[in-house]
């Protein structure tokens, strides 16, 4: 996110909307309707446009040709969520929410511990001792840790096993819209009209993944006929 902006790093995090149905398909756990298909492709024609809309990126990320490379590592995030949103679905009919909440919490501050103090050393000692706002550190960890990592996750796990994940996913597909909003208000952060148009385009498959017939799941007689 550092490498490019707040508004490409929002719509192209919202591709798993569509990673994930890619997915479903793949593995064969779920027949995937054409207009899903059809959005799929939409959805990746806007993203190229859309990821190349210069506008405000020299002001945000200082070099607008580190853009490509903040974009693909956010694709590459967008990629390792949709597979952590699949796993979330299923292993949420395996163990009980409160129990897969607590161990997905507990592992991820022990790793995010073992990666500060290895990976990051140096880094974290010269954070510390330089004294951090204490008045901004404490509110931005328990908002990390109790809001974005904690409540998320329970209302998530929940509400997936009622929808399931592609589903899922095609409700959020309302995030670029509250990034873009927050962005501008926040941030002042404008789009050019070629982000426009790629957005436009983007929200556009969206629309259809999420009006589209809910993909079914696949049998080992739908395999044979296929």
């Amino acid at each position: 996110m550092a490498l490019t902006t707040a508004n490409h790093g929002a719509f192209l995090l919202q591709l798993t909307t569509l990673i994930v149905p890619v997915l479903q398909g793949l593995r064969g756990a779920e027949k995937i309707p054409r207009q899903i298909k059809f959005a799929i492709g939409m959805a990746l024609t806007g993203i190229l446009l859309f990821t190349q809309d210069p506008t405000k990126a020299s002001e945000i990320v200082g070099d607008p040709s580190l853009m490509q490379t903040g974009d693909a590592l956010v694709l590459s995030a967008a990629f390792f969520y949709s597979l952590y949103d699949i796993q979330t679905f299923y292993w949420g009919r395996e163990v009980p929410r409160t129990e897969l909440v607590t161990i997905k919490i507990g592992f991820q501050a022990f790793l995010s511990t073992i990666l500060c103090a290895v990976a990051a050393r140096s880094e974290t000692v010269d954070y510390f001792a330089a004294g951090p706002e204490w008045n901004v550190f404490i509110p931005t960890v328990l908002w990390s840790g109790l809001i974005v990592n904690a409540l998320a996750t329970f209302l998530q796990v929940g509400g997936m096993q009622g929808v399931g994940p592609t589903r899922a996913q095609t409700i959020f597909a309302s995030q670029p819209l509250w990034a873009s909003v927050m962005n501008y208000a926040l941030l002042g952060s404008v789009m050019g009209a070629q982000g426009f148009i790629g957005g436009g385009a983007f929200l556009g498959a969206l629309f259809l993944a999420a009006t589209a017939e809910a993909p079914s799941p696949a049998t080992a007689m739908d395999e044979k006929d296929a």
